[in-house]
């Protein structure tokens, strides 16, 4: 029994009841709220709730919360509520943003990788740029994203990780770029191999376009770049073939400038035309 009897009076007990403060990101609902009482007698138990006007669409601020009680013998006691605090705050943005797939070294940086989004308007700022080109390894691409609404909305950030692998590639060339060879004899030619973006690997080298009677052979048929050019030799031999003609031409046939070219993928393509002087006998 909570009323109190004082000088022959009955009178009622005093409750204080104070709702608990709370704090929620704009956007978001409102929780339950909640409280205690003080004052409460007898055993006498009680549960407090709360209400405020703020909703889920509230700017960012400061609202109320009023307590609201209830419980076994209530009626004797004078209550006194103490209101609590709901402190709406800004929202954190939550950018969606997968990690790119990796890309090859000399790539630049375009909106296949920087192609972060959110569900509210606003800016991206990328780091790196648009348009730089990563050094190979794992790089750490990041993003500030400000908002629009600035008053309900928090700067965000986010990170990515991209990979950038070394080019699986090179280029070749001949030097010199073409050879004139008499028929029975041979010409020499350098072939280097030039890694692009630091290739590292063996590379196979064949002839191909030889005409009849002609043969090529190299220094090292193999060759390894170690992220730095390489070279070898190459080597075009011809050999001396007698003529069916009875009668030979008067005068030697002109001399022929042949160019060498260099395929990727270890395939030399010659377009190889030898000289021939004409002799009786042969």
């Amino acid at each position: 029994w909570a009323s109190i009897k004082r000088g022959g009076a009955v009178g009622q007990g005093a409750l204080t009841v104070t709702a608990a403060n709370a704090t929620r990101a704009y956007g978001l609902p409102n929780l339950a709220f909640f409280g205690s009482v003080s004052g409460a007698m007898n055993g006498d138990t009680f549960s407090v709730t709360g209400t405020t006007t703020a909703t889920q669409t509230s700017p960012v601020g400061s609202y109320s919360i009023v307590p609201s009680v209830s419980g076994t013998n209530l009626a004797n006691y004078t209550v006194t509520s103490v209101n609590g605090t709901l402190t709406v705050t800004k929202a954190l943005p939550v950018i969606a943003w997968a990690a790119p797939v990796a890309i090859t070294y000399g790539t630049s940086l375009s909106s296949s990788q920087l192609n972060a989004t959110a569900r509210v308007p606003g800016t991206f700022v990328y780091d790196p740029a648009a348009g730089t080109v990563l050094p190979l390894g794992t790089a750490t691409l990041s993003v500030t994203f400000t908002p629009t609404d600035t008053v309900n909305y928090a700067t965000a950030t986010q990170t990515v990780q991209l990979v950038v692998n070394a080019a699986s590639d090179f280029t070749m060339t001949v030097n010199p770029a073409s050879l004139t060879i008499s028929a029975g004899g041979s010409g020499n030619a350098a072939v280097t191999i030039t890694p692009v973006g630091r290739f590292s690997g063996a590379v196979q080298l064949t002839c191909s376009g030889l005409p009849a009677n002609a043969t090529c052979t190299f220094s090292h048929s193999t060759i390894t770049s170690n992220g730095v050019p390489a070279t070898t030799t190459l080597t075009i031999s011809t050999a001396v073939q007698k003529s069916s003609l009875a009668t030979p031409p008067s005068s030697a046939w002109p001399a022929r400038a042949v160019p060498l070219s260099g395929g990727v993928g270890g395939l030399l393509a010659l377009c190889f035309l030898p000289r021939r002087k004409w002799r009786n006998g042969w």
